[in-house]
């Protein structure tokens, strides 16, 4: 009898301590977010889940969820997906390159040369030079030609965003990928995503 009851109390408390583990692990190591919109589309698209991973630091090329502090038609907080462009100090602007009649991404004077952008909906307007603020990251969405970003004057806070995509999934569709951190290097007058 004394073994029995022993046995019930360690279960119950490897249940509880699993439970315990499950809620931190998803409280505050990783989040699910759904994906609303075309912004960052050849990379996610509407209705696609990612996973979130909420710790670490945050570096150009980073897919990551953010508080705007707006709030959305039913009056909850805006959250947005974007792409870290820019970090504090950095310079970013955008310019035509007339040897092949399209606008790139300059960051600290460097073309980007960025691969995961939706070509079908390219960027359609020159951006004058500007200078990231301490605290802030310059954001911009794949899907160039549709998305509203820090091109047209707001930039995100590094204290507001929630995680960084690390996997994305669509149940319906059967479909999953790892998304990769990027490591951007200067090759010459180009850096190269890898």
């Amino acid at each position: 009898m004394r073994k029995k009851t022993k046995n019930l109390l360690f279960n119950c408390l490897f249940f509880i301590l699993c439970l315990a583990l499950a809620y931190g692990i998803s409280e505050y190591v990783f989040d699910t977010i759904s994906i609303e919109g075309y912004s960052m589309e050849q990379t996610l698209f509407d209705g696609d889940k990612i996973i979130l991973y909420k710790r670490g630091k945050y570096e150009v090329g980073d897919i990551v969820v953010f508080n705007t502090h707006k709030k959305n038609a039913e009056g909850n907080d805006r959250y947005l997906v974007k792409r870290i462009i820019g970090l504090p100090g950095d310079t970013i602007e955008i310019k035509y390159d007339p040897q092949d009649s399209q606008l790139y991404t300059y960051r600290n004077g460097e073309k980007i040369i960025e691969d995961y952008i939706n070509p079908e909906r390219p960027m359609y307007q020159e951006m004058e030079r500007v200078t990231v603020p301490t605290g802030e990251f310059f954001y911009m969405g794949d899907n160039r030609g549709v998305s509203g970003d820090s091109r047209f004057g707001e930039m995100g806070r590094l204290d507001s965003i929630m995680g960084r995509a690390i996997l994305r999934y669509n149940t319906s569709e059967r479909d999953i990928n790892i998304i990769k951190r990027l490591i951007i290097t200067q090759v010459g007058d180009f850096y190269f995503n890898f």
